[in-house]
């Protein structure tokens, strides 16, 4: 099997076929798309104001409401976030519409320069772009590119995707010259293209469509790194008494306080993103310790419940019964299932509901 595999990544180079096309799409790993730098991210309040540069083609700007970045549907918008200058980055925005129809044209701009209150209106612009005309039911993902005001058409396109029709995410990821498209958070990119080693302005685009934006996160160099949720979470997590809990799960929150640890002092954005999500993960499904007598007795006390006159909702009593009959089928034996059982029996128990006697 070693020697195959050997064989496999070495063929393409004894046939004078594309080694580094090859080579690169068999290294197809997430890290591939990580870039160097620390992490914004504007959730669009209204002091978020302050990062961005607006710029409309006629006389209705973009605005801030309601911890959303709306852009008007009768024209071209440009949301550019003006703070910093990126060569490698990584950008990502959650996109709405509020047409009824389901039109829907909006993108990131990459290496962008000189905006103006115009259509097309820069010197320089990449812009990956997700489109869905009215009453289709697939989007477009494009990559246009304008240059000296002008549009200067689609470089590479994704057609036909199947998506939802609300809540999307779109994501552009520049790293060495090569920009990376994805959609819905997907670890693999529906297309790559080469736009070559410059630096420019990010932004936001609306074209004639009724979109709004929120959760606009950008991690490049020149950031700070973002640890401070990380560490508020880090001391939550030691503070738990781990006796309290089933083995399984301590473990596993211990084995998630130690990475997050080793990574919050470090230059890895990512790392420390993928140490938070671990750690709140672990943090939130600690599942409380009971013993199989405790169960027992859980059992015994809803055996006892009945709803002859009818007492309770038949929702919240058959709700009860379900998670009766699965208690009692437990392996005394398992630490997990009997900690869960119970407390999720005592639950049922507790929220059973009476009927309002009138």
């Amino acid at each position: 099997m070693r020697f195959s595999t050997i064989l496999f990544v070495l063929i393409p180079l004894i046939i004078g076929g594309k080694p580094n096309n090859f080579i690169q799409k068999a290294m197809n790993i997430e890290g591939q798309y990580q870039v160097d730098g620390g992490k914004i991210s504007i959730g669009f309040d209204k002091e978020d104001e302050k990062y961005f540069a607006f710029y409309t083609e006629f006389d209705v700007y973009p605005y801030i409401m309601d911890s959303k970045l709306y852009a008007w549907t009768l024209a071209e918008q440009k949301m550019i976030f003006s703070t910093y200058r990126f060569s490698d980055v990584d950008v990502s925005v959650d996109v709405n519409t509020i047409n009824e129809n389901g039109k829907f044209d909006c993108g990131l701009y990459i290496q962008g320069d000189n905006f103006q209150n115009r259509i097309d209106g820069c010197s320089t612009a990449y812009c990956l772009n997700l489109e869905k005309n009215a009453g289709q039911n697939t989007f477009n993902l494009k990559l246009h590119k304008f240059a000296s005001n002008s549009y200067t058409g689609v470089k590479c396109m994704a057609s036909g995707l199947r998506l939802p029709t609300v809540d999307l995410n779109l994501r552009a990821v520049v790293k060495n010259g090569t920009l990376y498209a994805f959609v819905n958070k997907e670890k693999t990119p529906r297309f790559s293209y080469e736009i070559g080693l410059a630096d420019g302005l990010i932004g936001i685009r609306s074209f004639y469509s009724p979109n709004y934006f929120d959760n606009f996160t950008v991690i490049g160099e020149g950031l700070t790194y973002k640890r401070s949720e990380l560490e508020v979470m880090i001391d939550k997590a030691k503070k738990v008494d781990l006796e309290k809990y089933t083995t399984k799960t301590r473990t596993i929150l211990s084995e998630a306080l130690t990475n997050a640890e080793s990574v919050v002092n470090g230059e890895n954005q990512y790392e420390i993103d993928d140490a938070l999500k671990t750690l709140e993960n672990a943090y939130n499904s600690l599942q409380e310790l009971r013993t199989k007598e405790q169960l027992s007795s859980k059992i015994e006390e809803g055996k006892k419940i009945k709803n002859d006159g009818q007492i309770y909702t038949e929702n919240s009593f058959n709700a009860l019964q379900i998670v009766l009959d699965m208690a009692q089928k437990v392996d005394p034996n398992d630490e997990d299932e009997v900690s869960y059982w119970c407390t999720t029996l005592e639950r049922k128990i507790s929220s059973l509901t009476e009927y309002i006697k009138g």
